[in-house]
């Protein structure tokens, strides 16, 4: 029972150093040695400099735990595993697709894989010189792969961070097509000028990256030109993408992420990898950049002034009223901000000149009718009697003013004007005064 129990645990150690051995990289982060310990740099042009002098030519590499060892004038700065453990720093080689680094000691292919099974593949890495600027002087880094298939990104050429955003991680996703696959690194950057680098923690790890999903955009150039687009970009996960394209009952769908010949709208982008994981959706909307604008809805009182005004188009202009508008003529009916009056709730309809960039519009003009105060009639006075001053405010609820001021000697009419901005009439009282009948003589 014991022996059995032995050989038990043992078949499960085996598998587990397996599983954790299996695609494991060697010294991935030189800690354990230089070259030939893990990996192999035997690439023409490139010279181990150890120990490092502070000098180096183009070629040189070392490893070790401040790029400034290798060059004096280099970024002084740790590695990317603690800050102070070590990194292989290279000062840019000039021989043109020369092998940098290999996955193995011997430089041949790692074992352990599973023929059809997904990896990852990723390295640190960072400029190490002020000379860094651009592209021209940007390291390019190249990774090779034997025994790969659809490796993601499908670019598998990195430029080197500028030295201002420090270590960065590149990834690279792939499919196993044998038990054993080569992996090497080549710079494809042959430039004297900057093209100094440091890389760090090389690691190989089953599975696929997140996956991820970006866009670009184009608004289309008028606001009925079919000539917009919106390009999804996918990362990580497994390749081949299946990218669709939604707006209202209509979904489009290819492998590219590329849809063209689109008009102003709202669209939802998704993305689908080859194993079936998703991401949340983006929402695009693409805008004409031509397109009018009119002004907003309003409300006025019959007979009342007010304006139309429409923006983002040439002239000329022409509105159109529903129903007829008689302030709306041939006079002022191609302004771009006419004066109206309508007497009723009427929808204007700004039309441009055919082959101009932009849509009609409309606006909505509603028109409440004006309220007439009413008053109870005061009545007949006598000359000289007090006439009460008169309401303020009107049975139906209309405020305002009166005028003139009351006059108790005369008949006189009184004319209330509402409050500005309510929609009602004036109202007008006449006030009956009868002058005091003579004493009768005797």
């Amino acid at each position: 029972m014991k022996n059995s129990t032995f050989y038990f645990l043992l078949l499960i150690l085996i598998s587990f150093s397996n599983i954790v051995l299996g695609q494991t990289l060697t010294n991935g982060n030189f800690e354990s040695g230089g070259n030939g310990i893990g990996f192999l740099i035997n690439g023409i042009g490139y010279t181990q400099i150890n120990p490092p002098t502070g000098s180096s030519s183009t070629g040189n590499y070392a490893i070790t735990t401040n790029p400034q060892l290798l060059n004096s004038n280099f970024i002084s700065g740790g590695d990317h595993t603690t800050g102070s453990g070590k990194m292989l720093v290279v000062d840019g080689n000039t021989t043109p697709g020369s092998r940098l680094w290999s996955c193995t000691s011997t430089g041949g292919a790692l074992t352990g894989f599973t023929a059809g099974s997904i990896y990852t593949f990723s390295y640190w890495i960072k400029s190490v010189s002020n000379d860094v600027t651009n592209n021209a002087t940007q390291a390019n880094i190249n990774v090779f792969f034997v025994n790969a298939s659809n490796v993601n990104p499908v670019s598998t050429n990195n430029y080197a961070p500028l030295p201002s955003l420090g270590w960065v991680r590149v990834s690279y996703t792939f499919t196993a097509t044998s038990n054993n696959a080569l992996i090497e690194i080549r710079n494809n950057n042959t430039s004297i000028l900057g093209n100094d680098f440091a890389l760090d923690d090389f690691a190989i790890t089953p599975g696929a990256l997140q996956l991820t999903l970006t866009r670009t955009s184009t608004n289309p150039s008028c606001p009925t030109s079919l000539d917009g687009a919106i390009t999804g970009v996918g990362a990580g996960g497994v390749l081949p993408y299946t990218f669709s394209l939604a707006t209202g009952t209509s979904t489009i769908v290819n492998f590219s992420g590329v849809f063209s010949n689109l008009i102003a709208g709202t669209y939802t982008l998704s993305i689908q990898d080859a194993a079936g994981a998703v991401v949340a959706p983006i929402l695009v909307v693409l805008n004409s950049s031509n397109d009018i604008t009119v002004n907003a809805p309003a409300t006025i009182c019959a007979g009342s002034p007010t304006n139309l005004s429409v923006t983002g188009s040439a002239d000329p202009y022409l509105w159109t009223a529903n129903p007829p508008d008689l302030s709306l003529t041939t006079a002022n009916n191609t302004s771009a901000s006419p004066t109206v009056r309508p007497t009723t709730t009427t929808t204007y309809t700004f039309t441009p000149t055919a082959g101009l960039c932009a849509n009609t519009a409309t606006m909505n003009i509603t028109v409440n009718p004006k309220t007439t105060p009413t008053f109870t009639q005061v009545a007949a006075v006598c000359s000289g009697a007090t006439i009460a001053a008169l309401p303020t405010t009107s049975n139906n609820s209309i405020t305002g003013t009166w005028s003139p001021t009351i006059n108790n000697t005369a008949t006189t009419t009184y004319t209330f004007t509402p409050t500005a901005g309510l929609c009602a009439n004036t109202a007008t009282m006449t006030i009956t005064v009868n002058p005091i009948a003579a004493a009768p003589t005797a």
